[in-house]
């Protein structure tokens, strides 16, 4: 595992990893660059930083406005499909928690409404007890921000 020592040039490139990603994503929101701004941000660390519903967490650089938030939700949505390692699912369920709640709006997009069974029951899945922390923080912030009951 890449995980920095105590050398500032890699605790650098750390915290910096995808940011270079985030205007272009603001610009242009797709899959393909929330991927690589995902895949960039986990590549050094790919355990989940947050330990509470409030902690720094691994995808706090990407600031969006409102409506570019809301376009994102399918795409951020379909990333957290595409993962197969637990870590990866905690990660991308987090992700999509804060595109939904940066998006500011309750208006659920077609797509979320769609795989809402699939995301939920993924982000169920999840083992070891720091994924499933972030896992259930995700899951449950996404049914209590979409007024979602567990059962639907």
């Amino acid at each position: 595992m890449n995980v920095p020592l105590h050398r500032s040039e890699e605790w650098l490139a750390f915290f910096a990893a995808g940011l270079d990603l985030v205007p272009q994503i603001a610009q242009r929101p797709s899959l393909e660059l929330l991927r690589a701004y995902f895949e960039a941000r986990t590549s050094f660390w790919p355990f989940p930083y947050a330990t509470s519903e409030w902690s720094p967490g691994n995808f706090d650089s990407l600031e969006l406005e409102p409506p570019t938030a809301f376009q994102l939700i399918p795409a951020a949505t379909a990333l957290l499909l595409e993962q197969t390692k637990f870590y990866q699912i905690a990660n991308a369920g987090w992700l999509l928690e804060q595109i939904v709640r940066t998006s500011d709006t309750t208006e659920m997009p077609t797509f979320l409404d769609e795989q809402w069974a699939a995301v939920m029951s993924l982000l169920e899945s999840v083992e070891g007890e720091d994924a499933r922390q972030l896992a259930d923080i995700a899951k449950d912030y996404l049914r209590r921000w979409y007024r979602r009951h567990r059962h639907l």
